[in-house]
């Protein structure tokens, strides 16, 4: 009467390893922008809003968009003005999700970065692995390659293609396609003017003297544009809800 007993803890026991190391080796899904332009994503499943849309900027991985065996579908598209009315539809990557899927028993302990680039006036897209613990989230430009930017116009695209991340991208676009005409008409100042000027005085970065070579610390410049960044979307939350923004 005790072998019954004996033999389903260990199938529990068993049953528990198997859980908890499936879950510690969890394959993480990357998206790496190398097209040369923004581009767009959703993902389908039960899980997942429907049509909920993913800025992706030039050069920057993106974060995890899921554990590989939960994401059933992955579309991406480019984001220029016509993308909007369908010039730009969105193309399905099913393929080489599958492709992942079939070789992830081969590389434990990794995750799985999907890249986007364009070759012959189309999509090049690769797949590889990488050992979980080296996740870097942008590839290219770095906080000096933004400070070297020599007008706000300039620095503005480089927020919108992602130079300080996805969220920072999504809320300077937002922040930039607002109608203000209502605000203007209420004596309300325009947000994306607004950005436009603390893109053009930052002023830490001018406050500080050259010494010989040393290098200004350019981080309060850079904390500077973000805080206004955040501050201005949140007035956009509000000038919206007023309808001030449309």
């Amino acid at each position: 009467m005790k072998k019954p007993k004996l033999t389903m803890l260990k199938t529990t026991i068993m049953l528990a390893i198997s859980i908890i190391t499936s879950i510690a080796h969890a394959t993480n899904v990357y998206l790496e922008n190398s097209y040369g332009a923004p581009l767009k994503y959703i993902l389908t499943g039960p899980n997942v809003t429907p049509l909920e849309e993913h800025l992706l900027g030039i050069n920057l991985r993106s974060e995890s968009i899921g554990e590989l065996n939960s994401i059933p579908r992955l579309f991406i598209r480019t984001t220029g003005k016509g993308s909007g009315y369908g010039l730009s539809p969105y193309n399905d990557l099913d393929y080489y999700l599958a492709q992942l899927k079939m070789q992830e028993y081969n590389h434990p302990n990794s995750d799985a970065i999907i890249n986007i680039s364009s070759g012959y006036g189309k999509w090049s897209i690769t797949v590889y692995w990488e050992k979980k613990g080296l996740y870097l989230k942008t590839f290219s430009m770095s906080e000096e390659k933004f400070m070297a930017l020599d007008n706000a116009t300039a620095r503005l695209e480089a927020i919108k293609n992602g130079a300080f991340g996805e969220d920072y991208a999504k809320k300077a676009i937002d922040i930039c396609s607002a109608d203000y005409s209502v605000a203007r008409s209420k004596g309300f100042i325009d947000l994306c003017s607004q950005l436009q000027k603390t893109l053009t005085e930052m002023p830490y970065i001018k406050a500080q003297p050259k010494k010989g070579n040393i290098r200004p610390d350019i981080k309060p410049t850079i904390d500077e544009i973000k805080n206004s960044i955040d501050l201005l979307s949140r007035n956009l939350t509000k000038y919206f809800s007023k309808g001030y923004a449309s």
